[in-house]
């Protein structure tokens, strides 16, 4: 391979790795705070994974009381 193709190569690969990380670190920030409650979310960094996975309150609170489920049926 020469020079050119090769510069090349690392100037496209380093490129699409950037983009992948600009889209998929806000998309798991929003993902982990929704699976965070409120002292945790104000408390630990945004990409921080939540201490509790099977934390649906919020969840329940969109669905239930923020009557998201209306817009199902």
């Amino acid at each position: 391979m020469n020079f050119k193709k090769v510069t090349k190569n690392i100037l496209v690969y380093s490129s699409l790795l950037l983009w992948t990380v600009i889209i998929i670190l806000p998309v798991l920030t929003i993902f982990f705070g929704s699976f965070k409650n409120f002292e945790e979310f104000t408390k630990t960094p945004g990409i921080m994974p939540p201490s509790n996975f099977l934390n649906i309150e919020n969840y329940k609170v969109a669905l239930f009381e923020g009557r998201m489920l209306l817009g199902f049926f």
